[in-house]
């Protein structure tokens, strides 16, 4: 007979961690992480990134494709807000203006949309990390 060694102690498998349904909230917090970008371009990106991010996310069902695509409108309601006050901005640095409305509009403009755009991506990821259907304005593009 050979002199068998014991086999170590093993602990019993742990039991698998409930795993959540996706709730939406990535597009919600990407948007929030493209306004860390160099101003002026900060808008675009949370915008673009909202509402690419915000459709895939859509296809995952239930809560994530409801906040998916309100991420996506919003991101959408952004861009439409954005490209007028690029225009007047980009014209007003054609025609060399001067004084403040020119300037003035699309700077007050972009700032506002700026502080809205940071409120909604944080409001939305809460909401939707909560497991709650976001609930911010937008216009409603995608259904």
């Amino acid at each position: 007979m050979v002199n068998e060694a014991p086999l170590p102690y093993q602990p019993p498998p742990a039991p698998p961690l409930p795993v959540r349904p996706p709730s939406g909230a990535l597009a919600w917090g990407l948007g929030l992480l493209g306004l860390v970008f160099l101003p002026f371009v900060n808008l675009l990106v949370s915008g673009i990134v909202m509402v690419a991010v915000g459709l895939s996310q859509s296809r995952a069902g239930g809560l994530a494709r409801v906040n998916g695509r309100r991420a996506a409108n919003w991101g959408l309601t952004v861009l439409v807000i954005l490209v007028p006050c690029m225009a007047l901005w980009i014209t007003a640095l054609t025609i060399r203006a001067q004084g403040f409305f020119p300037w003035g509009i699309s700077v007050i403009v972009w700032i506002a949309l700026g502080i809205v755009n940071l409120v909604a991506a944080i409001i939305g990821m809460v909401q939707a990390n909560g497991g709650r259907e976001v609930r911010f304005p937008a216009i409603p593009f995608f259904r």
